[in-house]
């Protein structure tokens, strides 16, 4: 049983030790903080060290709760101490812990079990390393920076624009000093003006104002003057921007505050700033000065060098220990392709260290079926003027130490030095690229595959996509009438084509918990690990276990096919060497969802087809129903002529005739989606066909009380048209005037303009 310490009874440091006089004076004057504890968090004991740390006074802090000196309400915090108290074994860790005054420390804390009088207490030992935190923090911030310095001067390796590097030294020199803007302006040698090569975040007015300036004017041109850094805390109080237009534009771009560095090169001439900018008053950090300046003289180094030439870059950038921080493998050989130079990054890659790679063959970097084609390459490159020659990954091999193969780019340079022709080689593992590639062009194919109209042979060509490139073995099912039915089936394996051809004739897929039905009713990917003792429980047949049997598949993937939220069907795989990864299952979900929009579009399809169907056979019919009542008006019209009564006939003829024409337009519906819409073309009076018109609309005009004016002259010439066409053409238009006209006159009139009417 432990007991509570009393407050009259509570140990003081120097009662506990007063046998031990210089262990007494070790605890009590210590600059690490000493204290004990009950089990509850109750302050029993604090030393000096504790009122240094902390700021409480011994009285202060024996009054008070280890809690009280805790950030957070942490329960933790007295955990521990019951754990220690009860047994537990001497624990350091570190924890966050508060001054008196509010501070925040980062502490090292050292616990241990005590007993005194019987009664168990927890004894601490507590040392402040705020101080070395934050310089841990400014040193990973320097190590970051260095890191970004390391990247830009990796540039000296590669075949890139001088745009591109200035963008590149930019987005450091912003990140690096903590900035929103930032700019880099490049100094013209023979206009003397510095004019605006890279910008980020500013504005167009800004940048306008800016970017061309000479030498000796503004801030800009007065820090390259000088060869020296301009900082500028606040623009709003700047004496050198007072009463000034580039006070105006900076506030107008949201810039209260910038510095400018120098670029110069390592003879001290200038080349152009480097600025950023802040949009609120402030001054950059020493460090991130410390490090602009170093950014400021690698980037102008870059500048310099990339306008030199690009042997002699490539060859200062390996003496400049460039490739010790290149994230590709650099590798140098000479004319017996014999390895000379090999980074860490050429270990991380291939997996030789230093010392086995240097003086070995390069041919053991290369698959042996590759080595003669890789050899003559490097010999023809050896031999033509091309400085730079880029490999093509596609082609490209590389071989690991552990004998793994993997897809490489490089870009190889060749430079003389004392007389010797020496290459080296950028090398890129594009492994993730090649399969990034693989991918599109899977998608690509699917594409293709998705174009033939006939619904069993574009997904039996969708198995065999699959198969070529993501599985050994893919299956398409699709739902019709409540059953999953198998309707194509593609294997990887030549060999297991006979198999494939077994699955297909197997009854569909029974409802009661297989897993393609399990992801068609969910509608969500089920993905299986497979062996010999799983067959029989994936089996729904005896046929279908003999051919797992003879496929032997290692994993298998059932993803739905779902558009909206039906799901049409399930995509199958299967793979014999491997487990599926999460971005085969991404790859395999994006293809079912193509499979998906593919069988709801045929779907859609055959049903605009049934209407189709349907509304040409009512049109059908209708016109047919329509033609036998016409003929007898027409029929009977003919009485009335020989009657005399030839106004009336006439009139009833061109009705006739009207309605005749309607037909034909309904039945054109039909001809237009079956594409077997004619136009028959012949040589017509221009003034035949308007008058035609006119005469067949004339009785309608006249039934709505509107007037009808001719305006046909008769030197129109003659035209090639179809004239019932024509006829349906003035139909639509004097339709819509006599509909929309409620007063006034129609004019109906033609006439010839550039060849035409």
């Amino acid at each position: 049983m432990t007991k509570k310490i009393t407050e009259t009874a509570r140990p003081r440091f120097p009662a506990l030790f007063t046998s031990v006089p210089i262990l007494e004076a070790l605890v009590r004057d210590s600059n690490d903080a000493i204290t004990l504890q009950e089990l509850d968090g109750t302050i029993v004991a604090w030393n000096r060290g504790a009122e240094r740390m902390y700021g409480y006074t011994e009285a202060e802090a024996l009054a008070m709760n280890i809690v009280a000196v805790t950030p957070e309400a942490d329960p933790g915090t007295l955990d521990y101490l019951r754990v220690i108290a009860h047994g537990g074994e001497m624990t350091s860790r570190e924890v966050r812990r508060r001054a008196k005054d509010g501070r925040i420390l980062d502490v090292w804390l050292t616990t241990t079990r005590v007993v005194i009088d019987d009664t168990v207490l927890v004894a601490t030992t507590e040392r402040d390393v705020t101080s070395r935190r934050v310089q841990e923090r400014e040193l990973r911030f320097e190590l970051d920076a260095m890191a970004k310095l390391h990247r830009i001067s990796a540039l000296y390796l590669g075949d890139r624009s001088e745009h591109s590097i200035l963008g590149e030294i930019l987005d450091a020199a912003i990140e690096i000093s903590s900035a929103a803007f930032g700019a880099i302006q490049i100094l013209d040698p023979a206009s003397g003006d510095l004019t605006i090569a890279r910008h980020c975040g500013l504005s167009a007015s800004w940048i306008e104002h800016w970017n061309r300036v000479a030498q000796r004017q503004g801030i800009h041109g007065t820090a390259l003057e000088h060869r020296a850094r301009v900082i500028v805390e606040d623009v709003a109080r700047s004496a050198m921007l007072a009463g000034t237009d580039a006070l105006a534009v900076h506030l107008a771009a949201g810039v209260r505050a910038f510095q400018s560095t120098p670029l110069l090169d390592r003879s001290g001439t200038p080349i152009g700033i480097l600025s950023t900018h802040y949009p609120e008053p402030r001054r950059p950090l020493d460090r991130a000065l410390r490090m602009l300046d170093l950014l400021a003289r690698q980037a102008a180094d870059v500048i310099d060098r990339v306008r030199s030439d690009a042997a002699l870059r490539r060859s200062e950038a390996i003496a400049a220990g460039i490739l010790a921080v290149s994230a590709d493998a650099i590798i140098s050989i000479d004319e017996d392709m014999t390895i000379r130079q090999w980074n860490p990054a050429a270990e991380a890659m291939f997996g030789y260290s230093q010392a086995e790679a240097l003086g070995a063959p390069l041919g053991m970097l290369i698959p042996e079926r590759c080595r003669l084609g890789h050899r003559e390459k490097i010999v023809a490159f050896a031999a033509e003027p091309a400085a730079v020659r880029a490999m093509d990954h596609r082609v490209t091999a590389g071989l690991r130490a552990n004998g793994e193969e993997f897809p490489i780019s490089a870009m190889v340079s060749k430079f003389a030095i004392d007389g010797e022709t020496l290459m080296t080689a950028a090398v890129r593992d594009v492994t993730e690229a090649r399969r990034t590639e693989d991918e599109q062009l899977l998608l690509a194919e699917l594409g293709r595959a998705f174009a033939p109209a006939d619904l069993d042979a574009t997904l039996h060509d969708v198995a065999g996509v699959v198969v070529a490139r993501l599985a050994d073995f893919s299956t398409v099912f699709v739902e019709h009438d409540g059953e999953l039915q198998r309707v194509a089936v593609a294997s990887h394996d030549p060999a297991l084509a006979g198999c494939a051809n077994r699955v297909m004739e197997i009854p569909p897929v029974p409802r009661p918990e297989h897993p393609v039905w399990t992801a068609f009713e969910s509608r969500s990917t089920v993905a299986q690990e497979l062996d010999r003792e799983r067959y029989a429980a994936l089996a729904h047949s005896p046929d279908h276990l003999a051919a797992l049997q003879v496929g032997r598949p290692r994993s298998a993937l059932y993803v739905p096919c779902v558009v909206g939220m039906m799901c049409r069907g399930v995509l199958g795989l299967m793979s014999r060497s491997r487990v599926f990864q999460p971005r085969d299952v991404r790859l395999a979900e994006e293809i079912a969802w193509r499979c998906a929009l593919y069988l709801e579009n045929a779907r859609l399809h055959r049903v605009e087809h049934q209407a189709v169907q349907a509304r040409d056979e009512l049109l059908g019919i209708v016109a047919h129903d329509l033609r036998s009542p016409l003929n007898t008006i027409a029929l009977h019209a003919e009485l009335l002529r020989l009657r005399d009564d030839t106004g009336s006939s006439d009139v009833i003829f061109r009705t006739v005739q009207r309605m005749t024409r309607i037909i034909g337009d309904l039945l054109d519906v039909t001809r237009l989606d079956a594409g077997r819409f004619v136009v028959e073309r012949v040589h017509v009076p221009a003034a035949t066909l308007v008058a035609s018109a006119a005469d067949s609309l004339a009785p309608q005009i006249e039934a709505r009380a509107l007037a009808l004016r001719r305006d046909v002259p008769d030197s129109l010439p003659v035209v090639s048209a179809d004239p019932q066409r024509i006829q349906q053409v003035f139909d639509n238009l004097v339709g819509n005037a006599i509909k929309f006209t409620k007063h006034g006159t129609i004019a109906i009139g033609a006439r010839a303009l550039d060849g035409e009417v």
